[in-house]
């Protein structure tokens, strides 16, 4: 038996453009007779992974304290991660993604794209994303 995550799910639909009631199947392809239209089968996990911005505030460059800190903004409720660099000087954007490529990669991959930060964000942090209502994250340096 074939592991229902490597095939894809089908609906069947009427003359009327409604559901066919017990009609969803599971195949590698497509039903050639009848409507059947692809359906997302594991909605669960299936989260937006799309790039996010990671808007840098109190940040310039360089600096050498040890605490960065990365924030999601928006939705019911914010959460924290903060990034230890141990003292690392960082001396523009691009050492910084650098960086939290190296800290975080369960995050995802950060990358430059026209002088501004991005994550592409990992499942998880999509699904986080998704649970908090985020959509973006905040960058930031403290001092003491």
């Amino acid at each position: 038996m074939s592991n229902l995550r490597d095939l894809k799910a089908f609906v069947r639909y009427d003359g009327s453009g409604r559901v066919v009631a017990g009609s969803l199947i599971f195949r590698k392809k497509k039903p050639t007779i009848g409507n059947f239209q692809q359906i997302s089968s594991f909605k669960c996990c299936n989260y937006d992974q799309s790039p996010v911005p990671v808007v840098l505030q109190n940040t310039s460059y360089p600096f050498t304290y040890p605490d960065f800190v990365l924030q999601g903004v928006g939705g019911t409720g914010t959460y924290l991660y903060n990034y230890a660099q141990n003292g690392t000087t960082i001396n523009n954007i691009y050492e910084l993604a650098t960086a939290l490529n190296t800290e975080y990669p369960s995050f995802g991959t950060f990358k430059v794209v026209d002088g501004d930060l991005f994550l592409n964000p990992t499942a998880a942090i999509a699904e986080l994303f998704a649970a908090t209502g985020a959509t973006s994250l905040e960058g930031f340096t403290f001092a003491d």
